[in-house]
This record gives C-alpha cells, structure tokens and sequence, in this order.
C-alpha cells in the first residue's frame, strides 16, 4: 500500500519490538543504603518520638471544633444573642487552645528534644537553610499544615451539618 502510494519506506530492514526483561546495569546499593539511611527523618530516635507525639498530639486537637454544634450542651432552643455569645467564647476558647497549647506544646518538644543536636538560634542565613534542621522544621510544618487544614475542613462540615440539621425537614 505504501509502494503503491509512493510514501518511503525508513527502515530498509524489516525490524520488530523487543519482548521480554531488559538487564539493567548493577547499581551498587549497598553504597548509597547508609547515606540514604543517614539523610533519613527516621534515622534519629529524638526524631521518630517527636513524630509520634506530634502525630499524637495533633490527632487529639483535630477532634476538637471551632464552633460548638453539641445540641445537649447548647440547651436549645435559644435566643440567637445567648447562642452567638456561646459561640464566641467557645471559639475564642478554641483559638487560644490552638495558638498556645497546640502550637506552643509542639514547637517546645522539637526544641527540647533536639537542642543537643542542632543550633536553633543560628544566625547566618545560608548555614541555616543547608543544615538538617531546615529540613526538620520544614517537615513538621508540612505535617501541621495538613492537621490544621483538616481541623478547619472538619469544622466547616461540622458546622454546616448543625445548620442543616434545622432546615432539612425530617419526613420520617
């Protein structure tokens, strides 16, 4: 069909795909095992009891909620300046909790536990952003990042599950 419709031909020979387990070169592992185990977060004991705590401790404040959506609490019905009140304070409540006694508790154990290992107040910039404790910052701010915003979702959804619980009428 292509001779006869005079498109060329590449390949002069008749060639077919290669089917089956292609060798790859040795790669010497056992070289790199200790480097990568080295450069690690869990290669450090401080630094696997911290991820547990901070996993821990995060867990246990995500449970929490900004706005309080317990009915038998609340005591409704109420009047809807004694409920914003309510809500205010449990809110206030929540947000000092989380600025100081999550943040704060978490922030005081990474230093506690590695102090003796790393310069928490280092002054040069570049020493700092090259060092491994960079990385460790970086790692658990990565890690309250993600409970926060889950937090804050859940407290959304929460929320919004309380209000419809008023509107959506019950047919049962």
């Amino acid at each position: 069909m292509f001779i006869k419709n005079k498109v060329p031909i590449r390949f002069r020979k008749k060639t077919s795909p290669y089917f089956g387990v292609v060798r790859c070169p040795k790669y010497k592992f056992g070289d790199y095992q200790n480097e990568i185990l080295h450069v690690h977060w869990c290669s450090d004991e401080d630094m696997e009891s911290i991820t547990r705590i901070f996993t821990k401790k995060c867990i246990e404040y995500e449970n929490q909620r900004y706005l309080n959506t317990n009915k038998t609490i609340l005591k409704l019905p109420n009047e809807l300046k004694e409920l914003k009140a309510k809500q205010d304070s449990h809110h206030k409540a929540t947000s000092q909790n989380i600025l100081h006694r999550w943040r704060e508790f978490l922030v005081g154990e990474i230093v506690d536990k590695l102090k003796n290992k790393h310069n928490f107040f280092e002054e040069n910039a570049e020493l700092y952003t090259e060092s491994h404790l960079k990385r460790i910052v970086m790692r658990f701010e990565f890690i309250l990042n993600s409970y926060l915003r889950n937090f804050v979702k859940n407290s959304t959804d929460d929320w919004i599950n309380f209000l419809r619980s008023f509107t959506i009428p019950k047919y049962d």
